[in-house]
């Protein structure tokens, strides 16, 4: 397991650095995300739980491409968030809602599989949820 400074060590190595320019010129890589996960999987950069570390490559990486060692693909655009579709007008507070979760009787789950569901499953995230609406 190595850390990013490790990581930018590895890389900065003259061999590495060749390697890099190499994948680049052959057209292998046509993301910097699919360099990184080459350039991890050549190079050994995996966590504790066996995953590629791509964020400490990529950084590393753009840091060497702004030294001019070589010269990075383009960013991907990325899709901008959307923001989740929401009730136009407020859910009603509950009503005899037990004080302790062992005292609620008769839970269900529902799978949410329409648009009307979607919109109160957003609205109370929203305004319930300590993280908000993500995922």
């Amino acid at each position: 397991m190595e850390s990013q400074s490790q990581i930018k060590r590895s890389l900065s190595d003259p061999g590495a650095i060749a390697e890099i320019r190499e994948m680049l010129s052959r057209g292998e890589v046509t993301y910097r995300t699919a360099l990184a996960r080459r350039v991890c999987a050549r190079h050994g950069f995996y966590d504790a739980r066996e995953r590629a570390q791509l964020a400490g490559c990529l950084k590393a990486l753009g840091e060497l491409a702004a030294a001019g060692h070589f010269e990075l693909p383009p960013r991907r655009s990325r899709p901008i968030a959307s923001t989740p579709r929401r009730l136009t007008h407020p859910v009603p507070p509950p009503v005899r809602v037990p004080h302790t979760a062992g005292a609620v009787r008769d839970l269900r789950l529902v799978l949410v599989n329409n648009d009307s569901q979607r919109r109160l499953w957003n609205e109370l995230m929203l305004r319930e949820h300590p993280r908000g609406a993500g995922p």
